[in-house]
């Protein structure tokens, strides 16, 4: 009976130590900086090379966990001891770290709980190679083929990945406009929302902002892809007049530039590419040109359904986007943070209940 009381209480110290170090390493603790920020720095410093930045990141992270008298593989055990030495729990910590840093900036755009071997296939090798290892794993996860229309090119920019995509895709002006993205219609509507002048981020082909302007709102379209835009201009001129005349398409990268105004909406449905870009940046700059008691609202893909592309980006979830931001709390009314699910509907009518990461957030006046 001692003894096993003596298990159970080394068992909740050691699960205490893990959710401690696991929290730590991705957020931040004293002057470390986040997983965020030292994977962009680390980036930075070697001019986005991710090979370099790794490399680094493995020599200094180790050495530091040496001088701790603590080290672990990614792939290996660890035999934690009862008590719980300062230098073991800072190497784990630092481990913990390492490791959410190359997820986060080199691999997964995202730190996350290992859920198994299931995940793997939504990501690419995290040294961009195809070794037999990496080969045997996602053919036990069905992954056994590369899709040159959801893939990117080797150092392909993430304009240049859309503007293919948009130029080889199969597009008619003449065909049904595709429905507004779901949140977008769900909280304009469930918010009562005056119409204003709406600012949609990474518009594609404009369908969200043709919904806009269809309730009488004046949109800006922005996106990268000059194919995208062109095809968006035909689709709102076959809407009509009404409809075309109140949307402005612009192509505008906008980690340089950003259109100028101020928004009573501003809206990021999906904004989310499989070739790394400053997702971050540009969303904290556009909660800076949100109109007072106007809606920043921004929806991310958590899962997808299985007719779907393979997730190749994996968003922060709505809490860490939050954080991300760096809003004053005050200035903020927050309408939803939070995962939500709802049903989906493929090309060919089938259903699948997917999850989607909300942050809605409204502007005080």
């Amino acid at each position: 009976m001692m003894r096993t009381k003596h298990h159970e209480r080394s068992q909740g110290l050691i699960n205490r130590t893990l959710e401690w170090a696991y929290q730590k390493a991705l957020n931040g603790m004293g002057v470390m900086r986040s997983v965020e920020e030292l994977a962009e720095a680390y980036l930075a410093h070697h001019e986005q090379d991710k090979l370099k930045a790794a490399n680094d990141l493995l020599l200094r992270q180790g050495s530091k966990a040496a001088l701790n008298s603590f080290c672990m593989n990614f792939g290996g055990v660890v035999a934690l001891p009862v008590t719980l030495p300062a230098g073991l729990v800072t190497g784990l910590y630092i481990q913990l770290r390492m490791i959410a840093v190359m997820a986060r900036g080199i691999m997964l755009k995202r730190f996350f709980k290992v859920q198994g071997l299931r995940d793997f296939k939504h990501f690419p090798d995290p040294w961009g190679r195809e070794d037999k290892a990496c080969e045997k794993i996602k053919g036990a996860c069905g992954v056994t083929q590369e899709n040159p229309k959801t893939n990117p090119l080797p150092q392909e920019t993430s304009k240049d990945f859309w503007e293919r995509r948009y130029q080889s895709a199969d597009f008619s002006a003449a065909a049904p406009i595709r429905p507004p993205r779901p949140r977008l219609k769900e909280f304009v509507e469930k918010l009562h929302l005056k119409t204003g002048l709406a600012l949609d981020l990474g518009c594609g082909r404009g369908e969200d902002a043709i919904w806009l302007a269809q309730q009488g709102w004046a949109v800006v379209g922005v996106d990268v892809s000059q194919a995208a835009l062109a095809q968006g201009r035909l689709l709102a001129e076959h809407a009509g007049e009404e409809v075309s005349k109140r949307i402005e398409f612009s192509c505008c990268d906008l980690d340089q530039s950003f259109p100028a105004g101020k928004y009573d909406l501003i809206s990021a449905q999906f904004f989310e590419s499989p070739v790394p870009f400053g997702r971050n940046r540009i969303l904290k700059k556009a909660a800076n040109y949100v109109n007072e008691n106007g809606v920043l609202l921004i929806t991310s893909h958590v899962s997808r359904p299985p007719w779907s592309w393979p997730m190749r980006f994996v968003p922060p979830t709505p809490q860490a986007a939050l954080a991300a931001l760096n809003l004053q709390s005050e200035d903020w009314i927050k309408i939803c943070v939070a995962d939500l699910s709802r049903v989906a509907t493929g090309p060919e009518g089938q259903k699948a209940i997917v999850k989607d990461g909300v942050l809605c957030l409204r502007r005080r006046h």
